[in-house]
């Protein structure tokens, strides 16, 4: 089975990126789900593929405009709110990629 490969984006690749990227890694570790999650900066998110790009509220009208699967998170640091938007997608990812 392929492995879903998700992006965590913010302007730097630094600060941002890397906390969104330990929430959702720990939604994932709860949720009993597994996901190869990467954190970066938006300019190598445009030249990288992903199955998936979560990205902060204020990069969002970016990402629409070149197209690319993504959801934005208000607060990197909610769990409950990267759980709401992240389960589903994954779960909807697996589904429609069986082993």
């Amino acid at each position: 089975m392929s492995e879903m490969k998700i992006l965590t984006v913010c302007g730097l690749g630094f600060g941002t990126s890397l906390i969104l990227k330990m929430t959702v890694n720990k939604v994932l570790t709860q949720e009993g789900l597994r996901a190869d999650v990467v954190h970066t900066d938006f300019g190598t998110a445009k030249s990288v593929a992903a199955d998936l790009y979560l990205v902060s509220s204020d990069m969002a009208q970016s990402f629409e405009e070149m197209g690319k699967n993504f959801a934005p998170i208000k607060s990197v640091y909610d769990v409950e709110e990267v759980r709401k938007v992240l389960v589903p997608l994954v779960q909807k990812f697996y589904a429609e990629h069986p082993e």
